[in-house]
């Protein structure tokens, strides 16, 4: 310390003089190292799979001690005091660190050094520093899907109908890199020739594949997609097919689940029967058919929803019409359960239905009209051959077409006869 000391009297005469100070140390060696760098708040960082021996950062440090003395010349190293100090060593004296070891970030990403810095003095002085060691992300990995060669494809299910832009499934690859080195893009190299589906990515390097046209369960069951993973913003090759041991390509099967869309379906809106007036009780006259093109359809259930009797005569028994026909609810075989005698010259009209749901709400019904006919009525036709019928009766039908005409054509089992030219079966 450099000091001013004045010595005055009374009189105001005074003298001044300068001291200097000099403060010794207490003991031989209190001067205590200080870290300069790195600070508390650094971390150090070097990139993976660089070269063992690369530089990773010097440490630089001070000691308030005279530097020519061994109290102020110092020593660095890294405290052995955990696994993570055998991947790094540091010069003593020049305090630069390097690797020992092949770093890879996707095996470890962190590393936690203690740094020590330490003087010659006597007794030796030190100070520490814990630093956090970060490995930096290279693009040493691609894209792949977490699957082995024999996994089947990836199912999903939609039901058909969606509206075009639903989510189907999502689907995730895999790239070991951080940040934007394991963007991940996506792409249908195949299965898609129909455009029933799109893929769309997502911030976070996922794919959604969503409906892109109707999909209907009756037209297309089943879509099999095969989707690759590549980095996202690159151009790769796209292959048509498929490559199981290709672990950036995966197979995705879409199943398209049936919904009651299609009500049940009669193949003609109306039906026209001829009947005998004689005919047995318990005589099959005719056999109804819906149909129903959702492939889960529930089973047909067919039943009289109405039946009303016109007659140009008066009849008697207008009041048990349900008696006369008998419909099997499940084969839809309509069946005569009455003598008709009352019934002659007159046409019964029956409202048929075919449902198949549970609510019964979603059903079809078909107009049934039996003609009950007398034996004079009927216009008689004798054939060589019941071979010929099917073309008989698709010739009658055209010209009567044209006409507004049903054709009704009935057996006559009982009226065969024989000539010179063989037997002969007249067709009422």
């Amino acid at each position: 310390y450099s000091l001013s000391v004045r010595a005055a009297d009374s009189g105001g005469h005074f003298a001044d003089t300068q001291l200097t100070v000099y403060v010794g140390d207490v003991s031989a060696n209190d001067g205590v190292p200080r870290f300069l760098r790195p600070a508390d708040t650094d971390t150090l960082h070097i990139t993976e799979n660089a070269t063992i021996g690369s530089v990773v950062f010097q440490v630089v440090a001070t000691d308030p001690d005279d530097p020519t003395q061994p109290s102020g010349q110092l020593v660095y190293s890294i405290q052995q005091n955990n696994a993570d100090a055998k991947a790094f060593a540091i010069d003593p004296e020049s305090g630069i660190i390097t690797s020992r070891l092949s770093l890879d970030r996707e095996r470890q990403a962190m590393y936690t050094l203690v740094l020590v810095v330490t003087d010659h003095g006597t007794p030796p002085q030190q100070a520490s520093r814990i630093v956090t060691l970060t490995i930096d992300d290279v693009d040493d990995h691609k894209p792949h899907f977490p699957r082995t060669l024999d996994d089947p494809p990836v199912l999903m299910t939609t039901k058909e109908e969606v509206p075009v832009g639903t989510v189907i499934g999502k689907l995730e690859a895999i790239d070991e890199d951080i940040d934007e080195n394991a963007a991940i893009d996506y792409a249908i190299t195949a299965g898609n020739e129909l455009g029933l589906v799109k893929l769309e990515r997502t911030n976070d390097s996922k794919a959604l594949i969503k409906a892109a046209a109707r999909l209907d369960r009756e037209t297309t069951s089943r879509v099999l997609l095969t989707i690759k993973s590549f980095k996202h913003g690159t151009s790769p090759v796209l292959n048509k097919s498929y490559n199981r041991l290709d672990p950036s390509e995966i197979q995705v099967l879409v199943k398209i689940l049936d919904i009651d869309d299609h009500l049940p379906e009669f193949g003609s809106q109306n039906l026209t029967i001829g009947v005998r007036l004689n005919v047995p009780v318990d005589t099959k006259i005719a056999t109804v058919k819906a149909t129903d093109r959702d492939p889960d359809a529930l089973p047909i259930d067919y039943s009289i929803v109405n039946m009303n009797f016109e007659s140009p005569i008066k009849c008697k028994s207008l009041n048990n019409l349900t008696d006369v026909m008998h419909l099997n609810n499940a084969t839809g075989e309509l069946k005569i359960m009455k003598n008709l005698l009352h019934y002659a010259d007159g046409i019964f009209r029956l409202v048929i239905r075919a449902n198949n749901s549970q609510e019964g709400n979603r059903f079809r019904d078909l107009l049934v009209e039996v003609v009950v006919v007398r034996e004079r009525d009927l216009l008689r036709l004798a054939v060589a051959s019941r071979a010929k019928l099917p073309e008989l009766r698709k010739k009658l039908s055209d010209v009567l077409e044209t006409k507004q005409l049903r054709l009704q054509m009935h057996d006559a089992p009982h009226s065969t006869f024989y000539d010179n030219a063989g037997p002969w079966f007249p067709i009422p």
